[in-house]
């Protein structure tokens, strides 16, 4: 069975917020504990961005392994795990000005059709 990760996050603007937005992240993982490692990911991330101090810091600390390594664009971005051992970076919807992370959970990937 495919497995995914299901994200639920908030977005708007100054005058609106749209809760309940959905997405899935589909790189195609078969390891559940990969799934899970990724999933620590997004919420180590979501904690870190999400600190006040993290700014103030970032420079002095060892960058984690699931920041993309350019420092420019680390802050919105996560290198996933993939199944055979290497990464794949992906920028954050959930991660903004009006953004928030609500959820992230494991997800069968429906609709594969297996190749002969």
């Amino acid at each position: 069975m495919k497995l995914g990760i299901k994200i639920e996050y908030s977005t708007g603007d100054s005058f609106h917020t749209e809760e309940g937005l959905e997405d899935i992240i589909d790189l195609n993982w078969e390891k559940q504990e990969v799934v899970e490692e990724n999933l620590k990911r997004i919420k180590e991330h979501y904690k870190w961005y999400r600190s006040e101090a993290h700014s103030h810091i970032f420079d002095k600390v060892e960058r984690p392994k699931w920041l993309f390594r350019d420092k420019g664009r680390c802050e919105s971005s996560i290198n996933f795990l993939l199944d055979d051992g290497t990464e794949r970076m992906l920028s954050c919807c959930w991660i903004g000005y009006f953004e928030s992370l609500q959820s992230c959970e494991s997800s069968p990937i429906r609709g594969w059709i297996e190749a002969d």
